[in-house]
């Protein structure tokens, strides 16, 4: 399996901790419908990434949505994909 990993460039209030992290996730892939959730891997714990919007920003692949842990908190952030 290949890792992909994402550098975390953009958070709000409640994702603040995770300014500089690289996540890193198995098997990366878009779902059907528009719908993409995608577990992420840091430091031994697993979050959830719902991906709302791809974008593509001066040769990098932004992504953005919402990411959230077992705790059920929930808040927006922004990925650079690190090729």
């Amino acid at each position: 399996m290949k890792n992909f990993n994402f550098e975390v460039v953009g958070t709000n209030t409640v994702t603040k901790k995770f300014d500089g992290y690289i996540f890193e996730s198995p098997d990366f892939a878009f779902a059907a419908k528009n719908r993409c959730f995608v577990d992420m891997h840091e430091g031994g714990f697993v979050y959830v990434f719902e991906l709302k919007i791809v974008r593509f920003v001066n040769e990098h692949v932004i992504l953005e949505g919402f990411i959230s842990d077992k705790e059920k908190n929930v808040g927006r952030i922004s990925l650079k994909y690190l090729p």
